[in-house]
């Protein structure tokens, strides 16, 4: 049963991973500020980003604020994200 349940929080994690889209203009600007590590594939359990994601992280966060103030994919179809995208480009 515990193997059953840690499948399922891989299998979440990786889902989470893989989805594109986001919901909301702060969800947006909570991943562009934050430094999240990669998911161990045997334990599901995050694992500590190395010492060049963070040195990255802090030489492209202006870009990543910047590109935040595009509208979310759930908004207006993705039609708002694509709009917002090209004006930025």
């Amino acid at each position: 049963m515990q193997t059953i349940s840690k499948l399922q929080a891989i299998m979440e994690a990786r889902k989470r991973m893989m989805d594109p889209g986001t919901s909301s203009w702060s969800e947006q600007f909570q991943d562009a500020m934050t430094i999240s590590g990669e998911i161990d594939e045997v334990t599901g359990e995050e694992v500590r980003p190395p010492m060049s994601a963070y040195i990255l992280h802090f030489m492209s966060i202006f870009w990543k604020v910047l590109f935040a103030v595009v509208p979310p994919t759930s908004y207006y179809g993705g039609g708002g994200a694509v709009l917002g995208a090209r004006m930025m480009i």
